[in-house]
């Protein structure tokens, strides 16, 4: 027995039996070795030594005969020795978060190994013989150097869980998908040609069609490179790529300058094609970046040489490298100055300098705000580390971290004018960049099946015609053609859409029959919806004559100031507009398209004039028969949030203030810091409209209600930060659960919204209640993580820093309410249902009962219920089939039961070796 003044009691803090003992949990000690005399503990199972200082393998470890479990996880280990085989019984190791460079052979003969997590450390590859471990369950080794897989792998017949993110992983053995077709593959963040990243994406049904499709066929490699120019409007990008590709002089001037984005293919040598994309630098092109943007392509930041002054760098030069890096981190970016046979030679070596210098700052302030967000995630402790939305953003931040974006050190300074002065030194530093540097572009390696290069070819071949879409009846006679079955098309359609080559939406209600097969008709869209001069251009006459011949010239002058008050576009004005590139069949699926990128929403009623005081009570009427605003077919006009530039109306105080005697606001803020992607509020203001029952939008704001609660969002820009806020009011001891339902579904949309710019920095936080009662400027913000962890127990308020605690907060408004009755979050309702065929097969309900009962997340009836259901059969024949039905049901309550049931799931999963690896799916 350990007693004070022994070791073990100064070590645990308590007395404690070690022939007893079969549990010991001595983590976050801060130790850097563990005392020998834990040896004394010989009937030891499970270990918990976890965020501790230790360098090396502790060598007590081995006297544990009966190990089972073992934590080391968050140390400094450098070595795992060669004699862990000798813990013959472990079933499940944690060695995450160390400082491995290798795993040892004989961690292969471990026959009991269930568990294996290595992630987070600097492993290159992984044993040879690792096929050997057939018991393995979940393989996680995320965020290290892997270059390859050892082909043993696919011996892992049981493995349910195979966590390879973020690594340098290059292809895949070749039965990878067949063999591992029932685990849950993680790949992304990894360099894949074989198959291609694009491919991988998609999950390991579609690797498996892919490596099917190469045994049918041979592989084909076809050399491509995107090839992105920006900059500001008249940077001279246009003339650029004129003089690159023709080999001559050929000025764009003031009027040739280019709409939205034109795309040039060009073929340098017969080894590869450059696909060049032409945007054009006026602000509200910038709604385009979002879909032709992407990694694994050159982009080219042009600015005007001769134009330029130092002051002007962010604007000419550093939005851009920005704009970058927040859509396409780790991708590359060159720098050209364009017009420089305006300049002298000591003023372009000047100007070239300044920009140089000036990049290297800004990739130095780049690389110090991720850090700035990692240390602010890893300096909240141990509660948030644990938690999986934590974990999973700093994963992200830390290989953001990792790959940086490449910069090049060097500005060309180029003239397209007639002497085509740098240009060609431009063209050999291409030619090099595909000889040289190919490893940096997966797309110039990239191979794929015989079959799936003859259908890019056949949808290619297509877009001589004018359709702006093929049907899926269209593509089947097309895959025909190319020696694919109908079954066979979806995955090769897949990957053609990931690469930009078409558009298809298969997850789409109204678009999944069509196939975009050319995307430049999707540019010619945007060109007619999205011009610098819209304004312009809906009201000259001379310019529409022909198109909206059936407009008066008062129609004409209604729609130019519902475009610039309320960007409303009526249905009648887009078809004159479309008529151009569309044809008369057309135009209902390009307003489809539109809705789906987000553009546009359809509203039921443009007219505003009803007075404030009567919104109130048709939002009321609206309530009472369950109408909301249409977003049908059926609309005669849309909302296009870019073109809005009205005030905030008097219904806001209406609906905030005066409608509404709620003492308590709830406000999520999200904070993004540093480049802010323009268009993010527009997309934002368009994909919250199905949860809206009424609206009203003015330029920086939507103010309506969503589940008969008032919500208010608005985005304010401050010098270092833009704040976007939800907002809603209420009684928070009646209404709480209401006032979350009402901001977290729209809260889940931002974030989703922001996950496709990968490099957006940002925070989530709740303003102080008590804070926006009194109007503060600077309001106090509390984490917003708490809003998924419950409260402290017996904790029902905190109070306000600001007030120096002499004002409080209730915390219901701060954390997770643990009232049953309460709907689960979309964030973990999708991590469910990614995983519910899993679940629902592996699941033990009747072991996870206890747990969820005594934490209070379903009661004794509910868990007796469902014990019923799995001893309602004695037919062993029926006996999986009444499980899963037993296992469904458990779930289908727990989504009812709130974000605190997901966690006690994931906890009660973790507590049987069998089934952790179902704790491991949900919260990677």
């Amino acid at each position: 027995m350990a007693q004070p003044n022994d070791p073990l009691f100064d070590l645990l803090g308590f007395e404690v039996n070690p022939d007893e003992t079969e549990l010991l949990n001595i983590n976050a000690r801060r130790l850097k070795e563990l005392p020998k005399e834990l040896c004394k503990f010989k009937g030891l199972k499970t270990l918990i030594a976890d965020m501790n200082e230790l360098t090396a393998f502790p060598p007590v470890i081995f006297n544990f005969k009966l190990l089972g479990m073992l934590n080391l996880r968050a140390n400094k280990i450098t070595l795992v020795p060669q004699n862990i085989g000798e813990l013959c019984h472990l079933q499940s190791l944690f060695i995450d978060g160390n400082e491995l460079v290798e795993l040892p052979d004989s961690l292969c003969d471990l026959p009991n190994l269930i568990d294996l997590h290595a992630s987070g450390n600097k492993l290159t590859s992984l044993p040879r013989q690792i096929g050997k471990l057939r018991s393995l369950s979940v393989l996680s080794v995320s965020r290290n150097a892997i270059e390859r897989l050892p082909p043993s792998i696919v011996e892992l017949s049981r493995l349910k869980g195979l966590f390879l993110q973020y690594n340098n992983i290059t292809s895949l053995p070749p039965s990878f998908g067949e063999a591992l077709m029932s685990a849950q593959v993680r790949l992304h963040g990894n360099p894949l040609t074989q198959p291609p990243t694009e491919v991988c994406e998609q999950g390991i049904l579609a690797i498996r069609a892919y490596q099917d499709e190469l045994q049918r066929s041979e592989a084909v490699v076809t050399p491509r490179l995107k090839i992105v120019l920006i900059g500001e409007s008249l940077a001279g990008k246009t003339s650029l790529i004129n003089a690159l590709v023709e080999g001559k002089s050929n000025l764009t001037g003031m009027q040739d300058r280019t709409h939205c984005v034109n795309i040039v293919r060009w073929s340098p040598s017969e080894d590869v094609v450059f696909e060049v994309y032409d945007f054009g630098g006026h602000e509200v092109y910038y709604m385009s970046h979002q879909y032709f943007i992407t990694d694994g392509g050159l982009n080219i930041v042009t600015f005007d040489l001769h134009a330029y002054v130092s002051d002007d760098f962010d604007k000419a030069v550093g939005t851009w490298v920005k704009t970058v890096n927040t859509r396409a981190p780790g991708s590359t970016v060159w720098v050209v100055g364009t017009h420089s046979d305006l300049c002298e030679d000591e003023e372009i070596k000047k100007k070239c300098g300044d920009v140089e210098s000036k990049l290297q700052t800004l990739c130095v302030q780049l690389k110090d705000e991720v850090e700035v967000q990692i240390k602010r995630l890893q300096d909240g402790g141990e509660g948030d580390q644990r938690d999986p939305r934590i974990r999973e953003t700093l994963e992200h931040l830390l290989y953001l971290q990792q790959h940086p974006l490449r910069v090049a050190t060097s500005v060309s300074a180029v003239s397209s004018a007639e002497e085509l002065r740098g240009i060609v030194d431009l063209k050999d530093r291409l030619s090099l960049l595909v000889e040289k540097e190919a490893d940096l572009y997966p797309s110039l390696r990239r191979a794929l099946p015989k079959t799936w290069s003859l259908m890019e070819g056949e949808l290619e071949a297509q877009r001589e015609g004018r359709k702006i879409f093929l049907t899926w009846e269209d593509c089947v006679h097309l895959g025909q053609n190319s020696g694919l079955e109908s079954d066979r098309l979806q995955p090769v359609l897949q990957y053609l859409h990931r690469t930009g080559r078409i558009l298809y939406y298969g997850n789409s209600p109204n678009l999944s029959g069509y196939v975009f097969h050319d995307p430049t008709r999707l540019v010619d869209i945007l060109k007619e919806i999205f011009n610098h001069d819209m304004e312009g251009k809906v009201l000259n006459e001379d310019s529409l004559t022909g198109r909206l011949y059936n407009m008066t010239l008062y129609e004409m002058e209604q729609s130019r100031v519902d475009l610039r008050e309320r960007g409303l576009m009526t249905r009648r004005l887009l078809q004159a507009l479309l008529r151009g590139c569309v044809g008369d069949g057309e135009v209902e699926v390009a307003l489809d398209l539109m809705r789906h990128f987000g553009l546009c929403y359809a509203v039921r009623d443009p007219d505003e004039t009803t007075t404030p005081h009567k919104v109130l009570d048709n939002c009321a009427a609206d309530n009472e028969s369950g109408h909301r605003e249409d977003s049908s077919d059926n609309s005669d006009t849309y909302r296009f949030p870019w073109y809005i530039n009205s005030q905030e109306p008097p219904c806001v105080q209406v609906i905030w203030n005066e409608g509404i005697p709620s003492t308590e606001t709830l406000q999520i803020l999200l904070q993004i810091s540093g480049f802010y992607p323009p268009s993010l509020f527009e997309r934002f203001c368009v994909d919250i409209h199905p949860h809206m029952q009424y609206r009203q939008d003015w330029k920086g704001g939507v103010v309506g209600f969503c589940k008969d609660m008032p919500v208010l969002i608005k985005i304010r820009k401050r010098s270092r930060s833009v704040d976007v806020s939800i907002s809603t009011r209420g009684c928070p001891d009646e209404d709480i659960m209401k006032m979350r339902g009402a901001v977290f579904p729209m809260a889940e949309l931002l974030h989703d919204i922001m996950k496709e710019w990968p490099g957006l920095l940002y925070s989530v936080h709740t303003t102080c209640p008590h804070c926006l009662q009194q109007g503060v400027e600077r309001p106090h913000l509390f984490p917003g993580e708490w809003q998924y962890r419950q409260s402290p127990p017996g904790v029902s308020s905190l109070r306000c820093p600001l007030t120096f605690g002499l004002q409080t907060v209730k915390t219901m408004l701060l954390y997770m309410p643990g009232v049953a009755g309460s709907t689960m979050s979309a964030y973990h309702k999708k991590k469910i249902q990614d995983h519910w065929d899993t679940l629902v097969s592996q699941m033990n309900t009747k072991f996870l009962l206890p747990t969820l009962v005594q934490e209070n997340v379903i009661n004794d009836d509910i868990a007796e219920q469902l014990l019923h259901v799995g001893r309602s059969t004695s037919s062993s024949r029926d006996c999986e089939i009444i499980m899963a039905d037993c296992n469904k049901k458990l779930l289908e309550t727990l989504q009812s039961r709130g974000d605190r049931a997901f966690t006690v799931l994931c906890m009660a999963l973790r507590q049987g070796s069998e089934q952790r690896f179902l704790a491991d799916l949900l919260e990677a």
